[in-house]
């Protein structure tokens, strides 16, 4: 089973390649998109140069479809449709994860949604998944969806702080107030550098009119935000 020859370093996760190169490009994509960075070329990259790896391919896409731009399904194709030519033989995960992706490039966010909740579920290992996961559900107002994702996954992440960030925001979108500031505070105890913890923590402050103690908290972790990109 090729598939399992390399796998994520980062949460050991098979991935179908050859490339140590590309489980690094995943790697950095992981994590620059749970922390809301800016290192995306090298999954771009690896997407081109390995057009076999349905993960990369998948992430490659996702990228192109978080553009929200008025082509950006059409920017998601090819990776897409590169990921679909190489998806037999390749792990369970990984076809249900381009199935995600590619629902939702087809417009099927309801499809999607439950592909991502099914991800959760079965492989609450799966980070990227999930965030998108939460995000797909957030674009469709299911406030619920945003919560039981991340609670879903969080027993299996108990020691990563971008998790409880998760959970902290579902919270916040569930009108939970006291639980999301818990929740977002912890994160930034484990991390200071979790900018969606900080923003569902000023959330909480600005509903609940707490303004000056919002604005203090914001200047209290702002050195952090340098490297973040333009959307946070």
């Amino acid at each position: 089973d090729w598939s399992s020859d390399v796998c994520s370093s980062d949460l050991g996760l098979p991935v179908a390649t050859e490339r140590p190169e590309t489980i690094e490009a995943i790697d950095r994509f992981v994590q620059a998109f749970m922390s809301y960075g800016t290192d995306f070329q090298p999954i771009l990259d690896a997407a081109e140069a390995d057009p076999t790896c349905v993960v990369a391919q998948a992430h490659a896409a996702a990228l192109m479809l978080f553009a929200e731009t008025g082509d950006a399904a059409e920017k998601a194709k090819p990776y897409i449709r590169r990921g679909i030519e190489a998806a037999q033989g390749v792990s369970e995960r990984e076809r249900l994860y381009l199935w995600t992706i590619s629902t939702w490039a087809a417009g099927d966010y309801g499809m999607s949604l439950m592909a991502h909740k099914a991800l959760a579920q079965k492989y609450p290992r799966d980070l990227a998944a999930a965030k998108i996961g939460q995000v797909r559900a957030f674009a469709i107002g299911d406030s619920a969806s945003i919560l039981s994702i991340g609670e879903t996954v969080l027993p299996a992440n108990a020691d990563n702080h971008f998790v409880h960030g998760m959970v902290a925001f579902g919270l916040e979108q569930c009108h939970r107030l006291a639980d999301a500031e818990a929740a977002g505070r912890k994160a930034t105890e484990m991390d200071r550098r979790d900018p969606w913890a900080h923003h569902a923590v000023a959330h909480v402050m600005e509903t609940e009119g707490r303004i000056d103690e919002g604005l203090a908290w914001m200047e209290g972790v702002a050195d952090t935000w340098e490297q973040c990109n333009s959307f946070m």
